[in-house]
């Protein structure tokens, strides 16, 4: 399978996924993406073409000390990231293993106010973050 090689070829020393192998732009959602392609083509947890476990230490890198998940280390949490990196988690077979669940559930509790839903402490509400807060604890068994 093309798809599932190119893919391993994208994996950073690091443990993140770039979009090609000769990027250097890497966040979570390009580790969910290559996550999500591995499960759509049906690839089994143990057989993924890039290195599970380094990809884990990488997400486990970007746990801010909110509890949820950024775009790099000792960035704030946002909940577009947050749901990319826990569904990654899920995905490649580590739910029981997410190490800041009762942390990234309290954050994501806090999401809500009176006026909706927001993806970053302080920030106004939008709409899109109902989907990422709800999904991400719809995925942690939580909603």
């Amino acid at each position: 399978m093309g798809i599932i090689e190119e893919i391993a070829k994208c994996q950073t020393k690091k443990g993140s996924i770039t979009a090609q192998p000769w990027d250097t732009e890497d966040d979570p959602r390009f580790l969910y993406c290559a996550c999500a392609i591995h499960h759509l083509l049906g690839v089994d947890k143990i057989n993924f073409s890039f290195d599970i476990n380094k990809a884990k230490n990488y997400l486990d890198s970007l746990i801010s000390y909110e509890g949820g998940y950024g775009m790099t280390e000792y960035s704030e949490s946002n909940a577009g990231l947050t749901y990319c990196s826990v569904a990654s988690l899920i995905i490649m077979g580590f739910e029981n293993e997410i190490n800041n669940k009762d942390e990234l559930i309290n954050w994501l509790m806090n999401r809500f106010n009176e006026l909706g839903v927001n993806g970053r402490t302080n920030k106004m509400t939008d709409s899109c973050y109902s989907f990422w807060v709800m999904a991400t604890l719809k995925a942690l068994g939580k909603l």
